[in-house]
């Protein structure tokens, strides 16, 4: 009896040896194979292995990744507190000499990409760090891919290296991976069935005064969906500050969004490769758009400017959008008029929009056309309505823009430093504008309905002083009404040349301004405004 109890205890005592000697062997065998890939570019350098043969499990710990290719416009380096193999194929490993994996497991990595090359760009730094988790992933067959607790700096080499952004709690969950199978447009550059991603506080820093954050960005595969959340770009000054600085006149733009999702996003997307962006719909929520443009500036040298369906050509990442949707926001324009430091803000507040048919991408438009349908508040008072119509294969565009009731001396903020000019009185019934645009003008008409209209003539734009003799002399010449059921009422039919150096919402406001000069008389709105009237070509007014 005791001689068969010593031989169960030498056995178990033999069997754990031999064990310990097998995870020994093994954790030298993953040691070499796990950086044998010829074709690898980065080794796995580790203080510690654990191999677990009866749960198929093999952990790392304190992981180096040593970048093995120099001369890349961007390289990545950084360390992972651990990663885990988990199922893995013990047979394969000790007789194929195979690496059959169910879950590679990222724990806590920590990355530093470096900017090389300062023309890279942000395409270059996603397809980055696209190389680095296909090279992980291809040191053997891999079903499942996880990755949890990443963050990462984002540097610049110059002299030094400098940062210009980070982002945190990056996570990736991949299921069903096909190894054989490459594709780029995923972070994981394979084939799979399912895959989620997502990061937090991506902060990137854009030149020396503006920057862009975002609170977190999702996507999901099976979902078909794609969102940001908590989204801004903003100067490091007050924006009107920032325009003095500036050499030549330019569009200054601020924002901030609460959310922007991708519904129904297609497969074909490219989200880390090439950028493209196929889906359903696109929704924008809570976007608050600031613009200034400063008049002491000079122009720089003029170059034409492109329609509505030009404008969606420049757009640098392919889309294909049915619908796009921009709910509960606000858009505001600051024009600094000559002398002044500050300038009037025309502000749409409550604005909605759908857009439907946003193609960008030339192949695909064809004889297609986007057409687009607003509701907002001018100042945030008075509704307005606008419909467009814009085909692909030309440069024009057709809309209708209705106005509704409004006080008129709620534009005095607006037009007394700009036109030098205070609406004592006023009541807009309605304005409506049809223009039927094509690349150099447009025939339009215009339906302005208003009544007590009073005038003051200031002296200048920065002074609050009234200019009586101009003030008499305008309110003589002015028509204080236009209304359908009174005699002499004017709908103005015209045409307005388009300046083709400015955009198409300059032609629009030319457009408005003409049928305003048409219905008040033109004449007088010139006197008033001191603009010329030179673009616009009067055809007969028709009266009723």
């Amino acid at each position: 009896m005791k001689k068969a109890v010593l031989f169960f205890i030498i056995f178990i005592i033999g069997i754990g040896l031999a064990f310990l000697g097998l995870d020994f062997w093994l954790a030298k065998k993953i040691d070499k194979l796990i950086n044998e890939n010829p074709e690898r570019q980065y080794d796995l350098l580790f203080e510690n292995i654990d191999v677990n043969i009866l749960r198929g499990r093999v952990e790392l710990r304190h992981i180096l990744l040593d970048p093995l290719e120099e001369g890349l416009p961007v390289e990545i380096t950084g360390s992972v507190e651990q990663i885990i193999f988990s199922s893995l194929s013990i047979w394969d490993l000790i007789f194929n000499n195979a690496v059959d994996i169910g879950e590679i497991k990222l724990i806590n990595p920590s990355f530093r990409l470096i900017k090389i090359d300062s023309l890279s760009n942000l395409q270059d730094n996603s397809k980055a760090f696209q190389d680095l988790f296909g090279d992980l992933i291809s040191r053997g067959i891999v079903r499942d891919f996880v990755l949890e607790g990443g963050k990462a700096e984002l540097l610049i080499q110059e002299d030094s290296l400098r940062s210009f952004g980070f982002f945190t709690d990056l996570f990736i969950h991949a299921k069903g991976l096909k190894t054989d199978k490459r594709i780029v447009t995923h972070v994981v550059p394979f084939e799979l069935n399912q895959i989620q991603t997502g990061l937090k506080n991506l902060f990137l820093q854009m030149n020396s005064k503006q920057s862009i954050k975002i609170g977190a960005i999702d996507f999901d595969f099976l979902n078909e969906s794609l969102s940001f959340q908590n989204v801004a770009m903003r100067y490091d000054q007050e924006i009107e500050k920032i325009s003095f600085e500036k050499t030549y006149q330019k569009d200054l733009i601020e924002f901030e969004l609460k959310e922007l999702n991708f519904v129904g996003l297609d497969a074909e997307s490219d989200l880390y490769g090439n950028w493209s962006i196929i889906a359903d719909k696109m929704i924008l929520d809570s976007l608050i758009f600031t613009d200034v443009r400063n008049k002491n500036k000079p122009r720089e040298k003029e170059i034409k400017k492109p329609m509505f369906a030009g404008m969606l050509s420049g757009i640098p990442i392919p889309l294909q959008i049915d619908t796009l949707q921009i709910r509960n926001s606000h858009l505001t324009y600051i024009e600094i008029p000559e002398g002044h430091i500050k300038g009037p803000k025309i502000s749409f507040e409550k604005f909605h929009a759908d857009i439907y048919g946003v193609i960008s991408i030339d192949s695909l438009r064809r004889s297609k056309e986007m057409t687009m349908e607003v509701k907002t508040e001018f100042l945030g008072q008075t509704p307005i309505q606008a419909n467009f119509t814009v085909p692909y294969n030309q440069e024009l565009f057709k809309m209708n823009l209705n106005l509704g009731a409004m006080d008129l001396t709620i534009l005095n903020p607006i037009i007394e430093p700009m036109a030098a000019l205070r609406v004592e009185s006023g009541k807009l019934r309605k304005l409506s504008l049809q223009m039927d645009s094509w690349e150099v003008a447009s025939n339009n008409q215009m339906v302005f309905d208003y009544e007590g209209l009073k005038l003051e003539v200031l002296k200048d734009g920065t002074s609050k002083q009234k200019n009586s003799l101009l003030s008499v002399i305008g309110n003589i010449a002015i028509r204080s009404e236009n209304l359908p059921e009174k005699k002499n009422y004017r709908i103005a039919n015209y045409q307005t040349k388009r300046n083709v150096y400015r955009s198409p919402f300059n032609f629009i406001w030319e457009s408005t301004k003409g049928g305003l000069q048409e219905i008040t008389p033109g004449g007088l709105t010139k006197l008033l405004t001191g603009r010329k009237d030179s673009d616009r070509k009067p055809e007969k007014n028709q009266k009723k």
